[in-house]
């Protein structure tokens, strides 16, 4: 029997949750395990997510997470997400969002069927940040194990699905050093997938991008 550890979260979270696990009730073969993780938990305990509820997200077979707030304020400085910690320690690098056009519901357009991936634990997500007088800092970081990494992961998926292009989206006209690096890597892994066309996208030109006719 697999083991899925549940979290609740905050504000309409358990509520969710209640009825996501209803849902899985009808399938069966799996046990709940809920563990506290988020806002409330830290306004309770001190901590948006305690070790132990952590090593029990890592034990179990999956996580079902619900809704979190991550607010910020002076009261709650200290707070750290527990998504981005579970990110880290679980080292959830994929973020995946599948885009796709049904029957009987509104869209641009009746055809769309894409996906974007996205690095989940490196760039900005690295959480390094720190203070020097009045000036804020961020360490944007980029390696070549993190970028090959989700690259590769994109083009499996455009393998396993069927697709035909993968777009690399950068602001490597600017961030020369950081989103160069990465889009030379991107470059280095489209060699081993030559049934599928890479085309790379300034971050500003894909937001402006309107679907084809």
């Amino acid at each position: 029997m697999k083991r899925i550890c549940t979290i609740p979260g905050d504000g309409v979270g358990p509520e969710l949750m209640d009825e996501a696990i209803r849902l899985l009730d009808c399938f069966g073969g799996f046990e709940c395990a809920p563990i506290r993780a988020g806002y409330s938990n830290f306004m309770e305990t001190g901590e948006g997510i305690s070790a132990e509820s952590l090593e029990a997200a890592k034990s179990a077979d999956a996580v079902l997470m619900s809704a979190l707030s991550s607010p910020f304020s002076a009261q709650n400085s200290n707070y750290r997400s527990p998504v981005l910690r579970l990110r880290q320690e679980l080292d959830l690098y994929a973020n995946v969002r599948p885009c796709k056009s049904y029957p009987n519901t509104r869209s641009l357009r009746p055809d769309i069927d894409l996906t974007i991936v996205r690095e989940n634990t490196e760039g900005l997500y690295s959480g390094q940040e720190w203070m020097e007088g009045d000036v804020a800092y961020a360490k944007r970081v980029i390696s070549r194990k993190g970028s090959e990494r989700i690259i590769r992961y994109a083009f499996e998926h455009a393998k396993k699905h069927g697709k035909r292009k993968v777009t690399v989206v950068h602001k490597a006209n600017v961030l020369r050093k950081t989103c160069g690096f990465f889009l030379a890597i991107a470059g280095e892994v489209a060699g081993d997938y030559p049934e599928i066309e890479m085309e790379d996208v300034i971050i500003d030109a894909m937001a402006m991008r309107q679907p084809a006719a």
